[in-house]
């Protein structure tokens, strides 16, 4: 197969030996009657589009791999990107705009119909990880787990985190092959930062990733950072049982923080994740008691396990609003 610098010229090669070659057979056709001529004239057609075809598509692949794209594995469904408050969505009175990053142009807003308060509830996601991050920091921790992180965007964990401590390390993970391969670009020349392609779901091949053992000790304490991913874990997979897999791995001292959408204070929210869930991807909507279970073997700090505005809230902050997500930080003995 040629090279992309000749890719062109071999392609109107073809093209041009293949229309001189049925001319001339038409040509002889029509002189002699041959129909051997017509034969070979045919012959010369079909390979020519085979040739075509198979430089077309191995252009397409090539074009793929130029700009950086992962092939999906034979037999892979395509990644839908959770719902995430974007860049452009800033705060509860930010233009009324949520960017949702999915493989289809997808739109937010048959969600935000069914549950306005979505938009305040993602906002209030942002604030939680930014404080717990803080806090995490203040606490000693240089080393950060964040499973689950879409794209890095602004005030994310390794700014926050390196901003407090600049010997703070992260690691971020997401399944979506894009979300990584932009990721990894935005933290071009961050030696103390990196994102991996991985499941949330196959906790050992996250923690024995060649990029996370080089980066962290696991002598020391790991920040495990599970925000608004757990409710893409349906029952039958057992997530609490899932968190244990990573919490015996970490060293003693280690945290975990979490969030997750729950309807225990309304009803709309199941309306809206139900439709969330048609749009996208299957969320599981769950109560106190079923998150709880996911801290097992974890000492909550205080607030305890709340809803995300009311951890540990700035002054000022509105804690009486977007009480769709659970969140809760906890150590491990």
């Amino acid at each position: 197969m040629p090279s992309p610098g000749r890719n062109s010229s071999w392609l109107l090669g073809v093209v041009i030996v293949g229309v001189f070659v049925c001319v001339g057979a038409v040509v002889v056709v029509a002189t002699t009657g041959s129909l051997w001529a017509l034969i070979v004239a045919v012959g010369v057609l079909v390979l020519a589009t085979l040739a075509v075809v198979g430089d077309v598509e191995w252009s397409l692949g090539d074009s793929d791999r130029l700009r950086g794209r992962a092939r999906r594995p034979r037999g892979s469904s395509r990644v839908k990107r959770p719902l995430r408050p974007g860049p452009n969505y800033t705060g509860p009175n930010a233009p009324h705009r949520v960017v949702v990053m999915t493989s289809e142009p997808v739109s937010a807003e048959r969600v935000l119909a069914a549950n306005p308060e979505n938009r305040l509830g993602m906002y209030a996601n942002r604030l939680f990880l930014r404080r717990a991050v803080r806090f995490l920091t203040e606490a000693g921790v240089t080393q950060f787990l964040d499973v689950g992180s879409g794209i890095p965007t602004v005030g994310n964990v390794h700014e926050i985190a390196q901003g407090v401590n600049p010997a703070s390390k992260v690691v971020y993970v997401d399944i979506d092959p894009v979300a990584v391969i932009h990721s990894n670009r935005i933290l071009a020349g961050n030696d103390r930062a990196r994102a991996i392609q991985e499941d949330v779901r196959a906790p050992e091949r996250i923690l024995d990733h060649p990029d996370v053992r080089a980066l962290f000790d696991f002598d020391e304490p790991i920040a495990l950072l599970m925000l608004c991913i757990l409710h893409f874990v349906p029952d039958e997979e057992d997530p609490a049982g899932l968190v244990a897999r990573y919490r015996d791995r970490l060293a003693s001292g280690s945290y975990l923080a979490i969030s997750h959408t729950t309807s225990d204070e309304s009803a709309d929210q199941a309306k809206a994740m139900n439709v969330y869930s048609q749009v996208m991807r299957q969320v599981n909507v769950r109560s106190r008691a079923q998150v709880m279970a996911m801290f097992d073997g974890f000492d909550l700090v205080e607030p305890g396990l709340v809803f995300v505005s009311q951890w540990r809230p700035e002054p000022g902050e509105d804690t009486g609003r977007a009480l769709l997500y659970y969140s809760g930080v906890a150590r491990k003995p």
